[in-house]
């Protein structure tokens, strides 16, 4: 990861499994008298071993689950720790040699898995055996597991054959409850349910109880997922999504347009601002009580969770590398109100940028104002390209309907695994899914290039791609042309929220809140365009384009 965050690692044989601790209440930070902490637990009670790196900190109730690698001459071994987070006293420890293993923490305890073998072991709080099973892998290996925090179900899945499983722990009986050939990380464990990110299907949430699935969110444009939250980025805001029976979106106002989400709880969110003198700032976005805590921190956090006493406990690397605890009270931040509203939907965005007529017509303004208006909704939720090419069609003359020219565009939802690696479609030679599904990306300008180039002819069309906004208005609005342009839907920043690996070799990261828009005039502070997003002629500040337009390759494309 960029910057100073270091992501929760797969630290050389060992993965640590991101199971949730859902204890179905809330957060105590309302009840407490100024946010102030009854924690007991010190940094001083928890012992890291030499030549360590911290690996993961976990958390469910009262239990305090800490990961750690330690290196010996040449081998290494992995160590988990149970704490009580109430007394500070230590539990117990379990230590395991070089393999692949996975760990997580439960309500009363932990357990361990040999994701070769398919070897489970649960364990109390206590660190002794309470019950173990075996996966059957046959010459196949576990790519991940997860245990509900009860300890009743088994989530995994066999990376060879693809299938994912459920498994009914004390019965025994397990069931493929999913099966697909492409990258699918597991969440965590909420409400209930086993959460799943896939790339092809988007983000599921698995019944345990009789293996049906769900989709959780109808949207691309999430970057940061947990079991508790899908966060979008329209600045200023994080949107936040909640999952299964309490769906609803809300609006949390960011403090600093540079926040990036690390973590997140059962009420809130965290975040590292990194500065250029290498201080982080770190930020708890406490939605539950509306108060945003914040405190600095100079040293790369690997790991950062909420603890059942409301305490934060950071894990984190110093600059002699060694692998660190420490853990803040309420009353050791910084302290200030948190804007918490309700959901502003995206088109409501834009909708507060939509010009009316008279502005258009005022003076000072080059517009070229008989470009026809187009929605994109409901039909094509994701077909904004084809939306607004259709618009610069017809203002050409031709006769054309959107569901007819969507015939001409390449498109293309495989993706897959091959050898390890996930693949998925190019989107400068496909739309990568279909553009009347909600849950699809989009596509680029070539991918329009050549859609248009079988209806219309290549002499027709032209790629002009990296030409500056500035030229564009020169060279085509000033002789009334108007021009297709890639930037983002209310012109809010985009952010990396899927990545795969092309044909030839190269990674793709797509970015969230892509959209295609028809540029239709400007004057000397905004820019005007015909948005398919609502269907109207909006305008925004010249700066706000040009940092979208620059996000998007500064892509464009305009017909002849």
């Amino acid at each position: 990861m960029t910057k100073k965050i270091l992501s929760l690692m797969l630290t050389f044989c060992f993965v640590i499994s991101l199971c949730a601790c859902n204890k179905d209440k809330e957060n105590k930070t309302e009840n407490e008298p100024n946010g102030t902490s009854t924690s007991s637990i010190k940094e001083s009670d928890i012992k890291v071993p030499d030549w360590a790196t911290l690996i993961e900190a976990k958390a469910c109730g009262d239990l305090l689950k800490i990961d750690f690698i330690i290196s010996g001459l040449d081998s290494y071994s992995m160590q988990s720790d149970l704490y009580s987070v109430s007394s500070g006293e230590k539990f117990g420890s379990i230590s395991v040699d070089d393999g692949l293993w996975a760990t997580g923490i439960l309500d009363d305890g932990m357990y361990l898995a040999d994701l070769k073998k398919g070897d489970v072991t649960i364990y109390d709080k206590s660190c002794s055996v309470k019950k173990s099973f075996k996966i059957e892998v046959n010459d196949d290996v576990v790519t991940f597991l997860g245990i509900s925090p009860d300890g009743k179900y088994a989530f995994h899945r066999l990376g060879k054959s693809a299938n994912f499983f459920i498994t009914d722990i004390y019965s025994d009986k397990s069931s493929i409850v999913y099966k697909q050939n492409c990258i699918a990380n597991y969440i965590g464990f909420n409400d209930g349910k086993f959460i799943l990110d896939t790339v092809s299907d988007g983000i599921l949430a698995f019944d345990p109880q009789n293996g049906k699935s769900e989709s959780l969110y109808s949207t691309r444009d999430i970057y940061y997922k947990s079991e508790y939250y899908g966060v979008e980025v329209r600045e200023p805001y994080f949107v936040v999504n909640t999952p299964l029976d309490s769906a609803e979106k809300f609006s949390v106002k960011m403090k600093q347009e540079q926040d990036y989400i690390v973590g997140s709880y059962n009420g809130g969110l965290y975040t590292v601002n990194n500065s250029s003198d290498g201080v982080n700032t770190v930020r708890d976005y406490n939605i539950n009580n509306s108060t945003v805590y914040d405190f600095q921190f100079d040293n790369n956090i690997s790991g950062i969770i909420r603890l059942d006493n409301n305490s934060t406990l950071i894990a984190y690397t110093d600059i002699n590398n060694k692998a660190n605890i420490k853990i803040y009270n309420p009353e050791q931040m910084g302290k200030e109100n948190l804007e918490v509203s309700e959901y502003t939907r995206p088109e409501q965005l834009v909708k507060e940028n939509v010009v009316t007529k008279e502005e258009l017509d005022s003076n000072n303004k080059k517009i070229i104002k008989s470009v026809p208006l187009l929605n994109q909704f409901p039909e094509f939720p994701t077909g904004c390209e084809s939306v607004s090419t259709v618009m610069a069609l017809k203002f050409k003359g031709y006769d054309i309907t959107v569901t007819n020219f969507i015939n001409y565009l390449d498109k293309s939802d495989k993706f897959y695994t091959k050898d390890g690696v996930f693949y998925g479609p190019d989107p400068n030679k496909n739309f990568v899914g279909n553009p009347k599904s909600k849950t699809s990306f989009g596509c680029y300008a070539p991918v329009i290039v050549n859609a248009v180039s079988k209806f219309i002819g290549k002499d027709k069309v032209k790629n002009t791609t990296g030409t500056s906004i500035e030229n564009l208005c020169k060279n085509y609005i000033d002789n009334d042309t108007p021009v297709l342009l890639w930037a983002s839907i209310s012109m809010s920043k985009g952010k990396e929220s899927a990545v795969w690996t092309l044909e030839n070799g190269n990674s793709f990261f797509w970015i969230s809140n892509e959209h295609c828009l028809v540029l239709i005039g400007y004057d000397d502070e905004f820019y005007y365009f015909n948005d398919p997003y609502v269907g109207a002629q909006v305008k925004y500040t010249k700066e706000k384009v040009q940092k979208c337009f620059d996000c998007y390759g500064q892509q464009s494309v305009v017909i002849l």
